[in-house]
Parts: structure tokens; sequence; C-alpha cells
């Protein structure tokens, strides 16, 4: 693989323990964009920066956050938060999937039919 080569996770690919990381990112007050010294000041579960870090960056290949600005010197990545109702990686649009005719949650069936 060459450097600096990042790889598209699936959703599935993202370890269950930085899925919950993200679920307590989700609830701190960060700015718009914010680094992982930022995330650090407001975790109470991980004390480890390094931990803190992988955690973001498995996030970000997997689409749950934008790397708005990558590593410079000492300065760290800058990331924000992506949209919670954004379809995430890897899943087909809920229009791409065949439909029981019978199925009552069926978007395209009215009250009556």
């Amino acid at each position: 693989m060459m450097a600096g080569a990042t790889v598209d996770l699936q959703p599935q690919d993202t370890s269950q323990a930085a899925l919950r990381f993200h679920s307590r990112l989700r609830t701190y007050p960060l700015a718009q964009e914010f680094t992982t010294d930022d995330i650090a000041q407001h975790e109470t579960v991980i004390a480890d920066p390094q931990t803190i870090r992988k955690y973001a960056r498995d996030l970000a290949n997997a689409g749950c956050l934008e790397r708005v600005r990558d590593r410079r010197g000492n300065q760290p990545a800058r990331y924000r938060l992506v949209d919670a109702t954004a379809k995430p990686a890897g899943l087909p649009d809920a229009d791409a999937l065949p439909r029981d005719k019978d199925d009552a949650s069926s978007p395209r069936r009215r009250v009556g039919q």
C-alpha cells in the first residue's frame, strides 16, 4: 500500500469500541472543526491520546468523520462530524431495494389500497 493512501472501510469494518467512541463524541460541545486534543478535553473513557487519534482516523476512514486538514508537523489533524442523517458508506438507497407488493411499510403504498 502506498504511503498516505487511505482504506475505504465499510461501517461493519469499524470496531465496536470506535463506534462507541463516536456515540460519545457526538455529545461533546465541540466547535464545527476540532482536533483530537479538543476531543481529549471531553473524553472520560479513553485517556490515551494515541487511541483517540486511532479511533478518529478509523471513523474518518469509515465516513463518520470528515478529515478537514491532515496533520502538519506538530499541528494535529482537524476533523468535522459528518451529518447524522447521511447514508453510511456501502449501503444502497432504500428506493433501490426490492419491495414486497404487500409490504405495509412501503412508501409507495397508499392508505386504502
